[in-house]
C-alpha cells in the first residue's frame, strides 16, 4: 500500500507592498513609506552596480541591485532597505518603466517563516 506523504515547504517571500512609476523613476511603497529609484539610478542597475532608494526628503535610505534570488539569471530587483530584503521581477520594473503595466508587487524575503506562512502539497 502507497500513502500520499503530505511535503510542507516554507514560502520565503510576502507580499510587501506595491511597485508604481512615479515621475522619473519607480517608487516602491512600503509599510508607509516611499523609497524611489531614479531612471538615471536604473541604468547603474543594468551594468552590475547597485543604486540608492531615496525617501520623500532626498535621504539615501536603503540600495538596490539586480540579483538572481529566484532564477540563475539577474532578473530580481533587490532592495536592502532597514536590513529587510524585497524582491521585484525585473520583468515587471520594466514593464512598468515602458508603461506596459502601472503596478507590480513587491515580495519581502524572509528565512524565518511561521506555520500559518508554510505551503504545503501532497506528493505520491
Amino acid at each position: 500500500m502507497i500513502r500520499a506523504v503530505k511535503q510542507c515547504i516554507p514560502d520565503p517571500y510576502t507580499k510587501a507592498g506595491t511597485l508604481k512609476r512615479c515621475g522619473e523613476g519607480i517608487v516602491l511603497e512600503i509599510s508607509g513609506g516611499r523609497f524611489y529609484l531614479l531612471n538615471s539610478d536604473s541604468v547603474q542597475l543594468s551594468s552590475g552596480q547597485s543604486a540608492g532608494l531615496m525617501n520623500d526628503a532626498g535621504e539615501e535610505e536603503g540600495n538596490a541591485w539586480l540579483s538572481p534570488l529566484r532564477e540563475e539569471k539577474k532578473q530580481d530587483l533587490v532592495s536592502n532597505i532597514h536590513g529587510r530584503i524585497f524582491v521585484v521581477r525585473w520583468r515587471e520594473v520594466q514593464r512598468i518603466m515602458n508603461g506596459q503595466i502601472h503596478i507590480a508587487k513587491v515580495l519581502e524575503y524572509t528565512i524565518e517563516r511561521t506555520n500559518r506562512d508554510i505551503t504545503c502539497s501532497d506528493s505520491a
